[in-house]
């Protein structure tokens, strides 16, 4: 087994890793009985979601047309960053619901707070003379007398549950990369320039403008650096989630998770 050095690996090489990566985890969790645990079958649910998107990524990085003598011309900028926040949402909604709970009744509550405002949102959308809209009807109510019932949510505050029930069962992006162990700059600092993509501001065009005018300078590996940082604290999380030990992976493998761990607590990118 080689000792991991950092140096050896150029950087679109990268992805091969976290493919490799990818691949051995979800044939672990393959091995789990998601029938007997509706907790676990989410929790895999959101992390097959980035995967997913993490290989759209990789496509709009590595497989776009390309020219001699305008190579980095059709490098579409404006969806990586929004395919990468996406992603991002995704790691925090499992952050906030597996992982940050301090007790199993609370990660419980988070899940079927979760699952009610989906379906409750998902009914808006449907024919209320509809079969769908009558079953989901059904499962919202069921949901929540789930939820009125727990301990950990009759205890708390009236005007709190209130807003889970009716307001937004969870905190602000911002407040969820809080209690990760993202550094500022490389949590709610990035989650802002991603968005800036996702929102069509000003900002995001005079970004995607200055790109296609100094193409020479563009870092064209660097793009996918937060969607690393997330994906190593996805696969770390899914570990602890699943109670799978490290040495399903190569000493590479656990060094370029390291790497990008690590990278993901600074708070300045000069050394």
């Amino acid at each position: 087994m080689m000792i991991y050095n950092g140096d050896k690996i150029e950087n679109h090489e990268i992805q091969y890793y976290y493919d490799s990566i990818f691949q051995k985890l979800t044939n672990r969790i393959n091995g789990f009985h998601f029938h007997n645990d509706d907790s676990l079958y989410w929790a895999n649910a959101m992390f097959q979601k980035f995967k997913i998107q993490f290989y759209s990524v990789m496509q709009l990085t590595y497989k776009m047309t390309r020219n001699p003598n305008n190579q980095y011309e059709y490098l579409d900028i404006a969806s990586i960053n929004s395919i990468i926040r996406s992603c991002f949402e995704t790691f925090l909604i499992f952050e906030y619901i597996y992982t940050q709970p301090s007790s199993a009744h609370e990660k419980k509550l988070r899940l079927l707070l979760y699952q009610y405002h989906g379906y409750k949102d998902a009914r808006r959308m449907i024919d209320k003379k509809s079969e769908q809209y009558k079953e989901y009807s059904e499962v919202c109510n069921d949901l929540k007398t789930s939820i009125l019932n727990m301990s950990c949510f009759s205890t708390l505050p009236e005007k709190k549950r209130s807003d889970l029930l009716f307001d937004s069962w969870k905190p602000s992006w911002n407040q969820i990369v809080a209690g990760t162990k993202f550094s500022t700059l490389m949590g709610k600092d990035e989650y802002g320039k991603m968005s800036w993509h996702v929102h069509n501001t000003f900002a995001a065009l005079n970004n995607v403008d200055y790109y296609y005018r100094h193409l020479d300078e563009y870092d064209f590996d660097a793009i996918n650096l937060q969607l690393y940082m997330v994906a190593s604290h996805f696969i770390q999380s899914m570990l602890l989630q699943f109670e799978i030990t490290i040495d399903l992976f190569s000493e590479d493998e656990l060094g370029i998770i390291s790497e990008f761990l690590l990278l993901s607590t600074k708070e300045s990118m000069e050394h």
